[in-house]
């Protein structure tokens, strides 16, 4: 379960950094 919220916050910061970038 602390693998969800990790992955979960990792997936939405690489996004926006993605989209940012």
């Amino acid at each position: 379960m602390l693998n969800m919220p990790m992955a979960q916050r990792a997936g939405v910061v690489g996004a926006r950094r993605g989209f940012a970038n």
